[in-house]
């Protein structure tokens, strides 16, 4: 991930536009994931892309990755690892604040 793509995925989870869900990375009542902000930040039509209301995990669609049902535009940004422990800090109850603080300081950035 390069670095403005990390710092404008962590400014729009602190910018208070996005209500926080879990489960799912936009519900059917506009909640998202943490990782639903990133695809919303990249650009991704969830709707489009076959998830909206799909669990992550969930394969779905041929606009998601073969493996994980994500959207392939967030498999491209973020390793499978990284994903799925800042799904579960998500799902548990980790703030946005507070996942905004463990995506500074642990997601690489490429130089």
């Amino acid at each position: 991930m390069n670095k403005e793509l990390r710092d404008e995925w962590v400014a729009a989870l602190r910018s208070g536009k996005y209500e926080q869900g879990q489960d799912q990375l936009k519900t059917s009542a506009g909640e998202y994931c943490c990782l639903g902000v990133l695809c919303e930040v990249l650009g991704v039509d969830l709707e489009r892309a076959n998830v909206n209301g799909v669990k992550v995990g969930e394969a779905t669609g041929t606009e998601t990755a073969a493996l994980g049902g994500d959207p392939l535009e967030l498999v491209r940004a973020l390793h499978y690892k990284t994903r799925s422990r800042l799904a579960k800090l998500n799902d548990n109850g980790a703030s946005f604040e507070e996942l905004a603080g463990v995506i500074e300081k642990t997601v690489r950035v490429k130089p």
